[in-house]
């Protein structure tokens, strides 16, 4: 129910305190997990054992439940893990020429006009971009079998702009899910606006007990579609070299305009699995729609308010000899 940074770092407070933390992800947008199987346990269940731990004093185990659940991105099944697994880094290729493309921000009226009313496509909205707006990555990994990275993907990139007088000068990196031959696949896709959800399907009902209602079961149910967004991630363009702690962008840097800086852009933690057939794409971008939504100065809170958000008039340019990718993948 909150994006899985927080979840992290949440769980990473519980762990220095000492305390017996347990991380679920699952699928879903902000939603919360009651009704849903967690492996072969109902998630009420769960809570229910572990209130019965602690309010009762009851040994029943629950403290030995894995501390990592996971659901895949691909069936929708659990995998558990009961310690953080290890990892080797990944940096995939790009087919990046070696230029020098200059990127807009826009009044993102294009994307108030096409997405916000079509709650399957806004992950196309990364891809459908002018070149003048977005640079998109293809990103080669040299593997032809599935493969599974956890943790925050980074991106690692040069770039400088024209105009240093504003201040909030975003720059958004998105890691998409494609098939190689932009062929349609099924994946967990989530609505339109910032608090879209999963369809889901009932599977079974049971009995919460007496003066209750009955509760129901669900799962997701996976989409068609020719993208996936995977994971996001944003920075300002006066916070350069920056690393992963939000406590280190809270004082802007005095940056020169015209001068190359490093950035370093850590996407929203996640665990996903690449499939067979499967491409990678990154794109970069501006402004990021999804976001705006969320800054009360630009939209007023309300989603639907985007029609009225102004250019703020700000580009940026990209030294494509410096990206990088890395992805955390499992195992060896």
């Amino acid at each position: 129910n909150v994006h899985t940074l927080q979840a992290e770092h949440m769980y990473n407070a519980f762990k220095k305190a000492g305390q017996n933390a347990k991380l679920i992800l699952h699928q879903d947008g902000h939603n919360f997990i009651f009704g849903k199987m967690i492996g072969d346990d109902l998630f009420e269940e769960l809570m229910n054992r572990w209130r019965c731990h602690y309010l009762y004093d009851e040994d029943n185990g629950i403290e030995d439940m894995p501390e990592l659940s996971v659901q895949s991105n691909v069936d929708g099944k659990y995998a558990f893990f009961d310690t953080i697994p290890d990892t080797t880094t990944l940096i995939p290729d790009t087919d990046a020429s070696g230029d020098e493309p200059e990127i807009f921000s826009s009044d993102l009226d294009r994307f108030y006009e096409k997405y916000v009313h079509d709650t399957r496509v806004v992950d196309r909205y990364y891809l459908e971009q002018d070149d003048m707006y977005a640079k998109v990555y293809d990103l080669e990994t040299g593997s032809d079998e599935p493969f599974t990275f956890i943790g925050s993907p980074e991106i690692h990139v040069k770039l400088k702009t024209p105009d240093i007088s504003k201040q909030d000068l975003m720059v958004t990196a998105v890691l998409l899910d494609t098939q190689k031959d932009n062929g349609i696949f099924k994946a967990y896709i989530t609505g339109n606006d910032l608090s879209g959800c999963l369809p889901e399907k009932t599977i079974e009902c049971f009995e919460y007990g007496p003066g209750h209602a009955p509760g129901t079961i669900t799962e997701y149910i996976p989409s068609p579609t020719d993208v996936k967004a995977i994971s996001y991630g944003w920075t300002n363009l006066l916070t350069p070299d920056r690393g992963k702690h939000a406590s280190e962008y809270t004082e802007k840097t005095d940056i020169e305009a015209d001068e190359y800086y490093t950035y370093n852009i850590y996407l929203q933690p996640t665990v996903y699995t690449v499939n067979p057939g499967h491409s990678l794409k990154l794109a970069i971008l501006a402004q990021d729609p999804q976001r705006v939504l969320m800054d009360e100065d630009a939209s007023d809170v309300t989603p639907y308010f985007v029609d009225g958000y102004q250019d703020p008039g700000y580009s940026f340019t990209l030294d494509e000899d410096s990206l990088e990718v890395r992805l955390n993948v499992i195992g060896d």
